[in-house]
């Protein structure tokens, strides 16, 4: 904790904010209170004293301190929430990352409290930081608030009902991401408010990685419509999505068009997160006519995206670069820094992103002739109808189609059978470590 938060949470009529920051130095002085951080300052109480602590209290006295605690949480959610839209959004997910402890703290009361403002609210404050860093559990905070009675009625409903929906997505339950959008699309209608684009992106995102290219093309376009009135930076992402479908569809040169027009409002926003995106739209639309230039492009993004702690785009950003370096001779080099990636979606619990960086590693497989390791991932991909989902280019559903007849070739069609089936049959977890261990052995 720091010392904002001693002040906020501690001083009270009886002793103000300098009694406090008094009592807490003497605390320190004692090693009671642990000083892990003299530049911020920044305090750890350890656990045998919290609990001692928590016992000394009384009930009452523990439900204000507890109610204080989560106020001033949610304040630092909120802040930090608007500061991810610009060029403080390093700062902003640092400070998040250290309290994250604090903000779960914060949630379990406010759901013990059954208190709708504040569980929408935090969930809300916290959905960028969410997706960008991959904390998956933010989402599931989502399910908690949206099921408090009477949550509907909340300005933040829609919000809180959109990044549940993304949530679902993340996860693979592409059915449920549909139903809970559309949810937060009627909510938010209801309410006559912006839901922040967040249930336009969730619909896009499913229908687009089920296949239905059109369906998904009509949400971004209403994204975009929507994010025009809200913020450079999530005007941004708008575009940075719309430039990625034309470049899955085969148009280039629109998606290069949008990728530009991604630039500027990153620009405008100072975001690193908005300027990783547009590098990273702009680099995908080069990847077929320019590679080098498309490799300089992807890899800024994934340095930018680094920078600023945004490990969704820097995972993204590297699938791609990586992908580059397999065609353009260096496969095992490639296959080896896989690892890092499939441990980075693994981690965060994204499989819809998981899903496309194995697509990747079954060409690399089938590049180095690792035969059945390629046909087993294969059986995986089918399985789990992600196959030829999402292409990122227009060709990559033929080349994905050109490589599975090479292999049913070269095993003979009753070995390559056997291998899809052993495929099937594996969990997710399984399909990791089997990945893991063939990229090691080939690496």
């Amino acid at each position: 904790f720091g010392l904002d938060a001693v002040k906020e949470v501690c001083a009270d009529q009886d002793i103000g904010s300098s009694g406090v920051s008094l009592l807490l130095a003497n605390l320190v002085d004692k090693s009671m209170v642990q000083l892990i951080d003299e530049a911020l300052p920044r305090y750890r109480l350890l656990e045998t004293l919290r609990d001692y602590g928590r016992d000394r209290l009384r009930e009452a006295e523990r439900d204000l301190v507890r109610s204080r605690h989560a106020s001033w949480y949610l304040e630092v959610a909120e802040r930090c929430g608007r500061s991810l839209a610009g060029p403080d959004e390093a700062s902003a997910v640092k400070m998040l990352d250290r309290d994250f402890d604090n903000l779960r703290a914060a949630h379990l009361w406010s759901i013990e409290q059954s208190d709708i403002d504040m569980a929408l609210r935090l969930v809300a404050g916290l959905r960028e930081y969410s997706f960008r860093c991959m904390h998956a559990e933010i989402t599931i905070w989502a399910d908690a608030a949206i099921a408090l009675p009477e949550a509907s009625g909340h300005d933040r409903y829609p919000v809180a009902v959109g990044v549940a929906a993304y949530g679902r997505f993340v996860r693979g339950d592409l059915e449920s991401a549909i139903e809970l959008g559309e949810r937060a699309i009627a909510a938010a209608e209801q309410l006559a408010i912006d839901g922040s684009g967040l249930a336009e992106r969730a619909l896009a995102n499913a229908w687009f990685y089920r296949g239905d290219t059109e369906r998904g093309v009509e949400w971004m376009d209403r994204m975009i419509t929507s994010a025009r009135r809200g913020s450079p930076a999530r005007l941004a992402h708008a575009l940075y999505m719309r430039s990625v479908a034309f470049t899955s569809v085969g148009d280039n040169v629109s998606g290069a068009q949008f990728a530009t027009d991604c630039l500027a409002a990153a620009a405008e926003s100072g975001s690193p997160t908005a300027l990783a995106q547009a590098h990273y739209a702009l680099g995908l639309a080069l990847k077929s006519t320019s590679p080098v230039e498309a490799t300089a492009e992807l890899q800024r993004a994934a340095d930018t995206a680094r920078d600023a702690g945004n490990r969704w785009i820097q995972a993204f950003a590297l699938t791609e670069v990586l992908w580059l370096e397999a065609h353009h001779g260096r496969p095992r080099e490639a296959l080896a820094r896989y690892i890092d990636v499939i441990d980075l979606w693994y981690r965060g619990g994204d499989w819809a992103s998981q899903w496309l960086s194995l697509r990747h590693v079954f060409g690399i497989l089938v590049q180095l002739r690792a035969d059945l390791g390629a046909a087993t991932l294969h059986g995986a991909l089918t399985a789990a109808g992600s196959a030829y989902a999402l292409p990122f280019e227009a060709a990559d559903a033929q080349r994905i189609g050109v490589l599975v007849d090479n292999l049913r070739d070269r095993l003979g069609a009753a070995a390559f059978a056997s291998a899809v089936r052993r495929g099937t049959t594996l969990s997710d977890g399984e399909i990791i470590d089997f990945v893991r261990a063939q990229i090691h052995a080939l690496a």
